[in-house]
């Protein structure tokens, strides 16, 4: 797409609204294709609306949230780095393996095939807290529905296996492999050490960051929580068995949304105050100096290691290495 807007600009409202609300390139408004279908009043159930993108949130850890919340300046500008860097390379991922089209006809003489599209016309909206005000640094990526077919260069909507794989179970698979570099990412940014958390939802944490401190951070995983298991019991009582991972998903989606809290907006000056306030009065000491010598320690030890890198083993022959010829 011919488009003065590059990568890392700030987008318009005006400009959202040509792209998502009509689906018309953001700065001349042409259509990118066929308009969006419109429905109308159905007979009974709800009335159906074209789909005009998708809304996707990365988030990183909580103890990493909670790190970048009471720390300097400098510390919370290397967090935010590793994360934008994250969500780059997993919209990289979505991009060559899960976004696609289809062209074809259907039909009993029809066929229809899969063909690769030019990536994804998408833009990031950075959330620095939770609806309970706690630290909880995410990303929401809207992505648009048109996308611009290699093939012969029509702009299309994705196929029909997209909104799954971005709005389903599908993408659980993507998100073991976006999730899996995190050590690269936070060594890379800061040199924090990362440990396996004991949760699936929350498969990685920095190591040093109290448990104590990150639970005092989740209120509102806390309320959820207690709304989910609400559900859960509800779903033993009607059914006469627990519930399967999936189900429990879904509850877990009904509390967050029947759990949600209006937003206070804050400026993110306040939000760090408030924040090394109460981590300073919870661990009764001052949130920033402990977190720089958190950040001081890994540094140090890398350092370390540089002078005195470790010796090879006698008994033990490097590995040859192999040069193409």
């Amino acid at each position: 797409m011919e488009c003065s807007i590059r990568s890392g600009d700030e987008v318009t409202e005006e400009q959202l609204k040509h792209l998502i609300g009509h689906g018309a390139h953001p700065v001349t408004g042409e259509p990118l294709g066929c308009r969006y279908r419109t429905f109308g009043p159905p007979a009974e159930g709800k009335r159906r609306h074209a789909v005009a993108g998708y809304d996707l949130t990365f988030s990183i850890p909580k103890s990493a949230s909670v790190l970048w919340g009471v720390a300097d300046a400098g510390t919370q500008t290397l967090i935010a780095r590793a994360h934008h860097a994250a969500v780059a390379d997993a919209l990289n991922f979505l991009e060559r393996e899960v976004i696609a089209t289809r062209v074809g006809a259907k039909g009993p003489k029809g066929a229809v095939a899969q063909v690769e599209v030019a990536g994804v016309i998408a833009t990031g909206f950075d959330h620095y807290d939770s609806r309970a005000n706690d630290p909880h640094l995410h990303t929401h990526v809207v992505i648009s529905n048109k996308v611009k077919t290699l093939r012969d260069g029509r702009w299309r909507a994705p196929g029909r296996h997209a909104p799954a794989r971005l709005g389903g179970r599908p993408l659980g698979a993507p998100r073991g492999i976006v999730q899996r570099p995190p050590h690269s990412y936070a060594r890379r940014g800061m040199g924090a050490p990362l440990a396996r958390a004991a949760t699936a939802t929350r498969p990685w944490e920095i190591n040093g960051v109290p448990q104590s401190l990150v639970q005092a951070f989740s209120s509102r995983a806390r309320d959820i929580d207690a709304t989910t298991d609400h559900l859960i019991e509800g779903y033993v009582e009607r059914h006469g068995r627990r519930p399967g991972r999936a189900t429990i998903m879904k509850l877990r989606q009904q509390a967050n949304l029947s759990k949600r809290p209006a937003k206070h907006i804050h400026s993110l000056a306040d939000l760090t105050d408030r924040w090394r306030r109460q981590t300073s009065e919870h661990l009764g000491e001052d949130a920033v100096a402990r977190g720089r010598a958190r950040d001081r320690q890994p540094a140090e030890a890398a350092a370390a290691r540089r002078r005195h890198p470790p010796r090879p083993d006698r008994g033990h022959r490097p590995p040859r290495r192999l040069h193409r010829r």
